[in-house]
């Protein structure tokens, strides 16, 4: 069972035209009931039910969720919502300017699975199943604006970010996390937030590798938080230059801290892989993702 979410940035500036254009880095889009003018990078999040979940819980409950992590303060203000069966979208910075759109969405995931781990607490008590969550977030230029026809249109965001972001959210089924995102969004949350370097995956329908990293918490980790994801970066780290036997003892330590780390038991099970079946010469340490 499993929930996901997937986030996006982009840098639009509106036309009049109603038809979207390139500019550069920056994506220009304009519907036909749609006039701004941004220079901004709005933020994008879809929360998802996956697996047997959607036909357990309807997308009433996944409403319940992101309405027990809502703050009142102006700055987890998101520009909108909207929610199908099994999934819910929002983004941030458009039309209105959030500079800290990045960190506004890592916040509002870690309060997000917050919220999830008091409501499945209390679904224990009362004899009920509970679901996990998947986020993805990624930053990079999109579509933003009034897509759809004079009949029928809605206010959002699309493009190639958005879909990686999406990617991401699967990614976390096979590295045992809750939150992933992107080097792109890291860049912009570094020293503000708990993560650590997952390492690099080439998502499915992609050809370049992204490197990823896990959403912990905000803020800075403590000293003993800081210790073992050094030693799992290191143990990243061993396993790209090949050194098995570094890595595994790597991996190991931070199960002695963290006994069900996910990531530590993936990259255990794949040096498995690795030894009975060395990687050909020029492997790039990239994990290739089969599945979306």
């Amino acid at each position: 069972l499993g929930l996901a979410a997937g986030i996006a940035l982009s840098r639009p500036i509106a036309r009049g035209s109603p038809q979207a254009e390139q500019t550069g880095s920056a994506t220009a889009v304009s519907g036909s009931r749609s006039r701004h003018n941004l220079d901004n990078e709005p933020t994008w999040i879809a929360v998802e039910i996956v697996g047997r979940a959607s036909a357990i819980y309807p997308i009433v409950y996944i409403i319940y969720i992101m309405d027990q992590s809502k703050q009142p303060e102006p700055r987890r203000a998101t520009t909108g919502t909207r929610a199908y069966f099994s999934a819910i979208i929002a983004f941030w910075n458009a039309p209105l300017d959030q500079p800290d759109h990045a960190l506004r969405a890592c916040a509002a995931a870690i309060q997000m699975l917050e919220a999830l781990d008091a409501l499945r607490e209390r679904w224990s008590e009362q004899g009920l199943p509970t679901i996990d969550v998947g986020i993805g977030i990624n930053s990079g230029p999109m579509a933003v604006g009034n897509m759809g026809s004079d009949m029928r249109f809605d206010y959002t965001v699309m493009g190639d970010n958005v879909n990686l972001g999406s990617r991401l959210e699967g990614t976390n089924k096979e590295y045992g996390t809750r939150c992933i995102i992107s080097e792109f969004t890291y860049a912009q949350v570094k020293g503000r937030v708990v993560a650590r370097e997952l390492g690099s995956v080439r998502v499915k329908g992609k050809k370049l590798p992204v490197v990823i990293f896990e959403l912990r918490a905000l803020g800075s980790p403590s000293p003993e938080q800081a210790k073992t994801i050094a030693a799992f970066e290191a143990g990243v780290a061993d396993y790209r230059a090949r050194r098995w036997d570094e890595a595994e003892a790597r991996f190991r330590e931070v199960l002695a801290s963290w006994q069900d780390d996910g990531p530590s038991a993936h990259y255990l099970e794949d040096l498995e892989h690795k030894r009975l079946a060395p990687p050909p010469e020029g492997w790039d340490g990239v994990f290739e993702m089969k599945t979306k």
